[in-house]
């Protein structure tokens, strides 16, 4: 999967649920303090969503980060990362890159078990 495909699958998670929450583009544009035509580019993949902003976003929709990666990554990478397993089999850079990025939010403090939601 490249890193657009990446981008515009997040976007449609990212307007599923603010559909799903009865939520217009300008309500999340406002709390998000941006225009509703940045939103509606990150919906379609047209631009990438920054890690700053997705994690405001799961504030705003009240949703757990995994929630948009779902059919990204596999539900085990999401909770419980080892590290970077299987990562260089990845062929993307960029994707790998991302996904770094994720896994790093997602990690338990050292010596924590359970889930981290």
């Amino acid at each position: 999967m490249t890193v657009d495909d990446m981008n515009v699958r997040i976007g449609a998670r990212l307007q599923d649920i603010r559909q799903q929450r009865g939520m217009t583009l300008e309500r999340v544009a406002r709390e998000l303090s941006i225009s509703y035509q940045q939103v509606r580019k990150y919906e379609s993949g047209r631009n990438r969503i920054s890690v700053t902003t997705l994690l405001a976003l799961v504030d705003i929709l009240e949703v757990d980060l995994s929630t948009f990666f779902q059919g990204l990554v596999s539900e085990s990478a999401l909770t419980r990362p080892s590290a970077d397993d299987g990562l260089e089999s990845i062929p993307d850079p960029e994707v790998r890159r991302h996904l770094r990025a994720l896994i790093g939010v997602l990690r338990l403090p050292p010596g924590e078990e359970g889930d981290p939601h």
